[in-house]
């Protein structure tokens, strides 16, 4: 699959870790793409365990204003969500992730400087 997307699609890998790849589907004009995150695919190997907390793949991601993160954290506290804390130095960023009533997760993402 990788092959594909690199050679046929003509995507770019940008990172690999334990069992996901991301390959840059396109930059981004905002904070976070900016500071370096492109819009991402992400692939799988859905054959191997899985750590749903080391993967940023299968969730819904909206980006934020950095100056928000802390106010979104205790927004979302306060509504009674279990949230995770991720940072991705790679990316230079921190996110915030959740559960939707359903289990889907979500995430709330925002370029910071001071990561990486």
């Amino acid at each position: 699959m990788v092959a594909f997307y690199r050679d046929v699609v003509g995507l770019e890998v940008v990172h690999r870790a334990a069992h996901i790849v991301f390959l840059k589907i396109a930059d981004l004009d905002t904070p976070l793409g900016r500071g370096g995150h492109p819009q991402l695919l992400g692939l799988v190997d859905r054959h191997r365990p899985l750590d749903a907390m080391r993967s940023t793949f299968d969730h819904l991601a909206f980006e934020i204003n950095r100056a928000n993160f802390e106010r979104e954290q205790e927004r979302l506290t306060r509504l009674g969500l279990d949230i995770d804390i991720e940072t991705f130095g790679w990316l230079h960023a921190r996110a915030l992730f959740f559960n939707d009533p359903e289990g889907n997760r979500l995430e709330l993402i925002c370029h910071d400087d001071t990561v990486g």
